[in-house]
């Protein structure tokens, strides 16, 4: 007589052995990262699931106002809140170079300010932004190699954390005027 797992496993194919693969999988996974890792990966895991599964309209509403108090006060044309390659190329690269920097450094610089972790934000826009460029710019930039361009981005960053501590009070009105539920043009006005 068959028993109704062996029927299951009959009729569908699959192997009852594999949740028990799978755990055991899992708890070397574990004991890998608090012995080897130093808890390292779990953090990653758990820091991506949270930016997954929560919604934090503050922390969004700051990114996005620093973005714009940034642009406002760089004269950055207005394209988008947060710098993107297509709103970048739109822009006369050469000319702004370090403007553009500076802008796609400002979601980053206000989310470490919170936390020190980037959840709205990818840092890597501005060194996206540096390697997209074509050889002969890089090289009239002083651009050679990794080591400057993250240098460039280094000081961006920099530059943003100031700007925005300058301009922390304008900061939270833009901020305070979103989370409440204004447009651009009713935060400029």
């Amino acid at each position: 007589m068959t028993s109704p797992t062996q029927l299951v496993d009959a009729t569908t194919g699959f192997d009852t052995d594999i949740p028990g693969e799978l755990f055991l999988l899992e708890a070397l996974f574990l004991l890998a990262d608090v012995f080897l890792w130093r808890r390292e990966a779990i953090k990653k895991v758990m820091d991506g699931l949270q930016s997954i599964f929560e919604k934090d309209n503050i922390r969004k509403c700051r990114v996005e106002a620093s973005s714009f108090v940034a642009a406002y006060l760089l004269g950055v044309p207005l394209l988008c809140y947060r710098p993107s390659r297509e709103s970048m190329a739109l822009i006369g690269i050469r000319d702004n170079l370090d403007k553009l920097l500076v802008w796609a450094m400002a979601g980053p610089a206000s989310e470490v300010q919170i936390d020190g972790k980037l959840i709205e934000t990818d840092e890597t826009v501005a060194l996206n932004l540096l390697k997209s460029l074509p050889t002969s710019m890089r090289r009239g930039l002083g651009l050679t190699g990794e080591e400057e361009a993250l240098n460039r981005v280094r000081w961006a960053l920099a530059e943003a954390s100031k700007l925005l501590q300058f301009h922390s009070g304008l900061l939270a009105e833009v901020e305070r005027r979103m989370l409440a539920g204004a447009s651009v043009g009713e935060c400029v006005q």
